[in-house]
């Protein structure tokens, strides 16, 4: 197994997860990032998860939500918010996928029944 190391792409830019090689579909090749070449995920500097994408947050005289000296700057949809993030296992992202599907399924068996029944109203 790769190791995944998580370093702050630039200094005051956001943190995001780095390899040397390509651990998973997700890394991308990158120009050379401390000597590591394959981006993932970037990584939340509030709740510290993994994230399709992270946010500066506002800093300006006239946000609400200033930060404060050791505040996170780059932070996820979740923590800009203000709502706590649910980090599930792989078990818990593999029920959640089969309960979909038996949704869909079932959605399928009676989605044919209701055009039936328009058309001939």
């Amino acid at each position: 197994m790769e190791e995944i190391f998580v370093v702050r792409t630039w200094p005051g830019g956001p943190q995001r997860q780095m390899s040397d090689h390509k651990v998973s579909g997700t890394f991308i090749p990158v120009t050379p990032v401390q000597n590591h070449t394959f981006a993932g995920r970037y990584v939340c500097d509030g709740c510290q998860q993994p994230s399709v994408g992270v946010y500066r947050q506002d800093v300006s005289q006239m946000s609400k939500n200033r930060l404060s000296e050791q505040g996170p700057d780059w932070v996820c949809d979740s923590c800009l918010n203000g709502r706590v993030r649910v980090v599930r296992t792989p078990e818990q992202q593999e029920v959640q996928r089969a309960a979909t599907a038996s949704r869909f399924a079932l959605r399928r068996q009676v989605r044919p029944q209701t055009r039936l029944e328009e058309s001939s109203a």
